[in-house]
């Protein structure tokens, strides 16, 4: 119990230490805070966000993410089936690109088909350039676009001419059966 937490306050401090140094990185931009709290009407309320509460929501989605990675590695681990990994320089840029995308997203449901591509990579172990271009594509299209692309897999129009692009999608985003 008492492990517990001196467990939670070491994560609090470390979680308060990265959203300090990111609101710190950005106070220290002199020039950029200037020219962003001269834009009239909304400029202060854009510096206030970006110094404090955009590292925060930032923090928090990609706290969600790794939550929602966690269960499904876990999971696997259960059952006995997690993969190995190996290091590598395409590992490093397919992670650090979906990274990027889950901080800028402020759905739910697009963080936890980041963990679902994430997942599925590792699992499957297709092309990089694939599951690179599969996060592109979660990030570029809305979770309507995506609803519509999963039905379309769902209805098996094979003929639709995005049938290639929507069998990876399938691959790469679906929740595999045995996460369920």
């Amino acid at each position: 119990m008492e492990e517990n937490k001196s467990r939670d306050v070491e994560e609090k401090r470390t979680e308060s230490g990265f959203i300090t140094k990111a609101s710190a990185y950005y106070y220290d931009r002199f020039a950029l805070r200037a020219a962003i709290q001269a834009i009239p009407g909304l400029g202060s309320s854009l510096d206030t966000m970006m110094a404090g509460l955009g590292a925060k929501w930032q923090y928090n989605r990609l706290e969600d993410f790794i939550s929602a990675l966690n269960k499904r590695l876990s999971r696997l681990e259960q059952l006995g089936k997690l993969p190995s990994v190996e290091t590598s320089e395409s590992l490093f840029d397919f992670i650090m690109q979906v990274f990027d995308q889950v901080i800028r997203t402020g759905s739910e449901e697009k963080r936890k088909r980041f963990a679902n591509l994430v997942t599925n990579q590792f699992v499957n172990k297709l092309d990089w350039d694939e599951a690179e271009a599969a996060c592109r594509l979660i990030g570029d299209l809305s979770d309507i676009h995506i609803r519509v692309l999963q039905k379309s897999i769902e209805v098996g129009e094979s003929s639709h001419f995005l049938e290639g692009l929507s069998s990876t999608f399938a691959i790469l985003c679906n929740q595999a059966a045995w996460l369920k």
